[in-house]
């Protein structure tokens, strides 16, 4: 069984009037431990450097995906597509199917719990950052966004939020992907 998270670069419709929806720009790599992060990180930049006619951002994800778990959703779609009368379309592609396969929630490496929480009120951030540590909330990873900030932290029950001052103010994103680069105006 072996482990994984997934570093993409994507030059969003979003940010990039010139692309068409749905043909993003994307460059994707693999990540096997956090002692080769880095270098994929560079790497990517080095990739996207080339191409500087467009806005970027580095996505990674929150927690770790399982390969045998993903392996295992693809043979059973791969299964149900032959089912199907599909014998061999579902090679065309292989690589994007894999991809989402291995980002499925259900492919989550067992133990890892990571949440983001979205905050894109930028006023509110002293007030939530007291919230949390006076609620006892371990905040693993903090960092600015083009809209305000993400917090990481383990998994925590949403309603702490109900009848807050961040109620309907940040959105609780589990399992989601964190965003490591984006271009600062």
């Amino acid at each position: 069984m072996g482990k994984v998270k997934v570093m993409m670069a994507i030059a969003r419709k979003k940010d990039n009037g010139k692309i068409n929806k749905g043909s993003e720009e994307k460059a994707i790599k693999m990540i096997f431990d956090e002692e080769n992060r880095d270098f994929i990180l560079r790497n990517l930049k080095g990739i996207i450097a080339q191409y500087s006619e467009y806005d970027w951002r580095i996505y990674e994800n929150a927690n770790w995906r399982d390969t045998t778990k993903a392996y295992l959703l693809l043979n059973r779609q791969i299964s149900g597509w032959q089912m199907n009368g599909d014998i061999f379309g579902w090679t065309k592609d292989l690589h994007n199917k894999w991809l989402s396969c291995l980002m499925a929630p259900e492919s989550r490496f067992s133990g890892d719990t990571n949440v983001i929480l979205d905050l894109d009120n930028p006023e509110l951030e002293e007030a939530f950052d007291a919230f949390l540590e006076i609620n006892v909330v371990s905040v693993q990873e903090k960092y600015k966004t083009p809209n305000g900030v993400h917090y990481i932290v383990n998994a925590i029950d949403s309603r702490m939020f109900d009848d807050t001052i961040f109620s309907g103010k940040i959105d609780i994103i589990r399992d989601g992907l964190k965003l490591i680069y984006f271009k600062e105006d």
